[in-house]
C-alpha cells in the first residue's frame, strides 16, 4: 500500500474511533441524568418537563441547521447537542418562561459549539455560556426561589451566607432534618437538582466509566468543604446546595473545556472551589458555580501550559 494512501487509512480509522468513544461518553452522561430529569418532573409537574423539552428539542434542531449550513450531515453532533439541551434544562427554575430554555439552547449550541468547529474544540463549556448568559441578561428570573407551591422565597444557600447558620436552620426543625430535604428533596433550586443521591450516583457511574477524572470533582468539592469550616459551617450545607453537585459532576470536568495535564487538573479543581465559595461570600450564591467553572475554563489552557514548561524543566 502505498504510504501516502497508508497514513490516510490510519488517520481516519483513529478519527472514527475517537468519534465513536466521544459519542459513547456524550450519552452516558446523558443516561446520567435522566434519573435527576425524572425526579424534578415528579417534584415540579409537568410545566419542567416542558422547560426541558424544549430545550433539548432546540438544541438538536439548532445542531443539525448549523451542520446544515457547514455542508456536513445534519446528525453530526447529535450527542454533544442532546447533552446541552438537557443538561441547560435541568439548569433551569421551572417557573422560567418558555422562550427562555429555546433562547438558552440557540446559545449554547451556535456561540458555544457552531462557533469553535464542534464540541471537540469549544472553549467554554457551551452550557455554562449560555447559562452564564442568560442569567446575566434576566437576573430577576434567577434571583428569587419559586418553591413547587407558587410561594416565593429565599433560597437556603441564601439565608446561610446572609443571615447566618442559625438562621439556615430555622427554615427546618434541625439540622438533620435540614441535610434529609437537601439531600432528597431539595425543590428549592433548579430543576435538575432535586436529589442529591441521585446525582452522586450519576458522578460515580461516569467516573468509574472513565467519561470525566475523578480528581476534579473529588479537588472542587474538597475544597468547598475546607472553606466552609472555616466560615464554621457545616460543609453538606455547602456542598448540597447552589447546584455544586451538578457543576462538579457535569460541568467542571468536561474533557473540552478542562486542563488535560494531571498537574494542571488539581489546579484547575482547587481553583473551582475556591471561586465558588468566593463568589457565594461576596457576590451571587446561586449563580457563583457556574461563573466559578466558566473562568476556570478561561484559564484551563494557561494552566496546561505551565504545567507542561515545568515538566519539561524537570525532563532537563
Amino acid at each position: 500500500m502505498d504510504e501516502k494512501l497508508e497514513k490516510e487509512v490510519h488517520a481516519s480509522a483513529l478519527h472514527l474511533f475517537l468519534s465513536e468513544k466521544i459519542n459513547r461518553k456524550m450519552w452516558l452522561v446523558v443516561a446520567a441524568l435522566i434519573p435527576s430529569f425524572i425526579i424534578g418532573m415528579q417534584y415540579f409537574g409537568l410545566r419542567s418537563a416542558l422547560v426541558v423539552t424544549l430545550s433539548l428539542s432546540t438544541a438538536m434542531l439548532t445542531q443539525a441547521g448549523c451542520n446544515i449550513l457547514r455542508k456536513i450531515p445534519f446528525y453530526r453532533e447529535q450527542g454533544a447537542a442532546v447533552v446541552t439541551g438537557l443538561l441547560l434544562g435541568l439548569l433551569l427554575p421551572h417557573t422560567a418562561p418558555l422562550w427562555m430554555p429555546m433562547f438558552g439552547a440557540f446559545i449554547a449550541i451556535t456561540l458555544g459549539i457552531a462557533v469553535f468547529g464542534g464540541s471537540k474544540n469549544t472553549i467554554f463549556h457551551p452550557v455554562l455560556l449560555a447559562r452564564v448568559f442568560l442569567s446575566i441578561s434576566y437576573p430577576a428570573i434567577f434571583s428569587q426561589t419559586i418553591w413547587p407551591d407558587g410561594v416565593p422565597a429565599a433560597s437556603p444557600l441564601t439565608v446561610l451566607l446572609t443571615k447566618g447558620q442559625q438562621a439556615f436552620l430555622i427554615l427546618f426543625e434541625d439540622s438533620a432534618s435540614a441535610l434529609s430535604f437537601l439531600f432528597f428533596e431539595n425543590v428549592s433550586g433548579l430543576i435538575g437538582e432535586v436529589n442529591a443521591l441521585v446525582i452522586l450516583i450519576g458522578g460515580v457511574i461516569l467516573i468509574f466509566a472513565r467519561v470525566i477524572d475523578f480528581k476534579i470533582p473529588l479537588l472542587y468539592l474538597a475544597t468547598i468543604a475546607i472553606f466552609s469550616l472555616f466560615m464554621n459551617h457545616n460543609p453538606l450545607y455547602h456542598l448540597l446546595t447552589g447546584s455544586l453537585l451538578l457543576g462538579a459532576f457535569f460541568l467542571a470536568p468536561t474533557f473540552s473545556t478542562t486542563s488535560q495535564k494531571n498537574s494542571a487538573k488539581i489546579t484547575y479543581g482547587i481553583g473551582c472551589g475556591l471561586l465558588t465559595m468566593l463568589i457565594r461570600v461576596y457576590s451571587s450564591p446561586l449563580e457563583a458555580v457556574f461563573f466559578a467553572i466558566l473562568f476556570m475554563n478561561a484559564l484551563s489552557p494557561l494552566l496546561d501550559k505551565i504545567a507542561g514548561e515545568k515538566l519539561n524543566e524537570m525532563q532537563d
